[in-house]
């Protein structure tokens, strides 16, 4: 597809939170025979010769990863300047 390659889950799933996301994707998509950690993580590039396994895992990595990551900063960076108000 182009905007994916093999194995690009891997350093995204060291976030705990990411990680913790896909996992529980990974339980949503397992009964339907979609492996989604496979998907994410294997370094074979026929992985996307199959279509689903691409929009999956697109789907997975760019929306529900990286919100979960930006949110988790957005947190983090508001706690710090609630915090920082109060002092002021």
């Amino acid at each position: 597809m182009g905007s994916q390659w093999a194995g690009m889950g891997k350093d995204l799933i060291l976030f705990p939170i990411i990680r913790e996301t896909f996992e529980r994707l990974h339980k949503v998509l397992e009964p339907k025979g979609v492996d989604l950690i496979n998907i994410l993580t294997t370094s074979d590039e026929t992985i996307f010769d199959n279509i689903l396994h691409s929009f999956v895992g697109i789907a997975a990595v760019q929306v529900k990863g990286t919100l979960k990551l930006y949110g988790g900063i957005f947190y983090f960076f508001r706690s710090i300047l609630t915090y920082s108000f109060i002092f002021l």
